[in-house]
């Protein structure tokens, strides 16, 4: 899970960007789980928003405008969530988010820990090793382009209970010589928007191919209601199964 930004403090950990980052809890074993962790720090429930009933969690499939970059599996697990959805009468609609970009952001050269070593995507490397090439007008340009579609951004997460994009691009990678590319991610860390990922279904290799669950900035504890009415029924009909490793 990743919170919308700031409502996690970051000290301590060193900064990458500081319009950006956002501390995350990951691996949580359970929706439970991640529940303690947020009850623990502290995240206030969004009082505006009613109780969801199980049979009214409605949610919008998005197709970002790097839907292109989908492999076989992120493009099948997305099908079948959709199916499954349909099913449980908990799909409103489709439509795409074209409303953001990958615009040109400014990076700290300082931020990379060490772009040899550190088994990044080539796209990210790539990206931070040039980011001080820039012109100082396209990042200014950006960031303002960002502030203006975060509300957008938010208008179109209150048309249905919560969005489902796709997480990556597609079946996780075996060992940790690959962390993936990050390009389905980028939208919602632009937007500062707080994102669950659920392992939704399984690849060939047995790893997860996972899709994400989206809502309004500062609805994190509503978002864990979500995921937590959801994630079960997309795991099990996906044909993910949760496995508890012990030494």
């Amino acid at each position: 899970m990743k919170p919308t930004f700031s409502t996690t403090a970051g000290g301590g950990v060193k900064a990458a960007s500081i319009e950006f980052d956002t501390i995350g809890y990951y691996f949580a074993r359970c929706m439970e789980d991640l529940q303690l962790i947020t009850d623990v720090l502290g995240l206030p429930a969004e009082e505006s928003i009613k109780k969801i009933p199980p049979k009214e969690a409605r949610v919008g499939f998005v197709k970002s405008l790097f839907w292109s970059s989908a492999g076989s599996g992120t493009i099948a697990a997305m099908e079948k969530a959709a199916e499954t959805l349909l099913m449980r009468q908990r799909l409103t609609d489709i439509f795409k988010v074209t409303s953001v970009t990958d615009s040109g952001v400014s990076g700290h050269k300082d931020y990379l820990l060490d772009t040899t070593r550190m088994m990044l995507d080539p796209a990210v490397r790539a990206f931070v090793d040039g980011a001080l090439k820039y012109p100082r007008e396209e990042v200014r340009q950006a960031f303002d382009y960002y502030a203006a579609v975060r509300p957008a951004l938010d208008k179109i997460a209150a048309r249905s209970y919560a969005l489902k994009p796709p997480s990556a691009i597609d079946e996780a990678s075996l060992g940790l010589g690959d962390m993936g590319s990050p390009i389905f991610n980028s939208v919602w860390t632009a937007a500062r928007m707080p994102v669950i990922q659920v392992p939704a279904s399984a690849g060939p290799n047995a790893m997860p191919v996972g899709l994400s669950l989206v809502v309004r900035t500062y609805c994190d504890q509503y978002l864990l209601s979500i995921a937590t009415i959801l994630a079960e029924a997309l795991m099990k009909e996906g044909g993910w199964q949760k496995k508890l490793v012990h030494d």
